[in-house]
């Protein structure tokens, strides 16, 4: 039997932009149906690299592999039906009157508002589904205007979940949310990796404290576009590395199958 090949895969990925370096020749992998994180300061190619494997951006050299497939070679629209990007950063102008279970289900067919389409009992049965799984199966009639901003982060979770992707990618999701509402957020995702029949998870962030449990495949960046380590946790997640990613002294912790990150105090100080 042929092996499953990764769900992605870079290669000696090299990004320049004005003479400059963004990306140094990136070669990290994620295993069908893994979990992966992409870690590093700002400025170290994170959302770069995001734009690469969804077909937004070209590499200047290199190349980047969806299910062995090199991107390029087939159409990026059937590469974004099979890739779910959750992110905070981007506000998603749905219609006004779109209820928490209309938002998931628009995840069917990619739209900001359902007014247009009509679903079968078995689509809503499977979106209420998917929002029992992120918490959210008491707000299934709520306005999703008038969720909290961690209702409508899970909200975003579960439209990314229900067509089924190979690839669900969390890009820095926790921004602007409370404390609760953070942890709320994390423990969902956790949820989601212990599922059965669960896509490939990556998430990025800047944050140790926010990988999830099964995190297994790790990259991280350092302020350069490198890479400063890639492998599992025990080898990247230390504070060393950490430290030479960032240009700073950290500490990094792992209490209860969690890690968390501690900088060293500190002023910034004109050169």
């Amino acid at each position: 039997m042929a092996e499953t090949p990764p769900v992605l895969r870079f290669e000696d990925v090299r990004l320049v932009r004005s003479g400059r370096d963004i990306l140094c020749g990136i070669t990290w992998e994620l295993p069908a149906g893994g979990v992966g994180a992409i870690l590093g300061p700002n400025g170290s190619g994170k959302s770069t690299l995001l734009r690469i494997a969804t077909g937004y951006l070209w590499p200047t050299t290199g190349n980047c592999f969806f299910n062995g497939i090199q991107l390029g070679t087939f159409p990026v629209a059937e590469l974004r039906r099979q890739v779910a990007i959750v992110e905070a950063s981007s506000v998603l102008p749905f219609a006004q009157d779109m209820t928490a279970l209309d938002v998931v289900c628009s995840g069917l067919v990619g739209k900001l508002t359902t007014a247009y389409d009509h679903f079968t009992t078995e689509e809503t049965d499977r979106a209420a589904e998917i929002a029992e799984l992120v918490g959210l199966h008491h707000h299934l009639d709520q306005a999703y205007e008038t969720l909290s901003t961690g209702e409508r982060m899970r909200a975003l979770l579960a439209r990314g979940l229900i067509g089924h992707p190979q690839l669900l990618i969390l890009d820095e999701c926790t921004n602007g949310l409370d404390i609760p509402s953070r942890e709320s957020y994390l423990a969902t995702v956790n949820a989601i990796c212990d599922a059965p029949h669960r896509p490939a998870i990556l998430v990025v962030t800047h944050y140790p404290e926010e990988l999830p449990r099964k995190t297994h495949h790790i990259l991280l960046l350092n302020s350069g576009g490198g890479i400063q380590a890639a492998g599992g946790p025990s080898h990247v997640m230390t504070s060393e590395q950490f430290s030479a990613a960032f240009n700073w002294p950290i500490t990094i912790r792992h209490h209860s199958g969690r890690y968390r990150g501690e900088a060293a105090g500190g002023s910034w100080q004109p050169s």
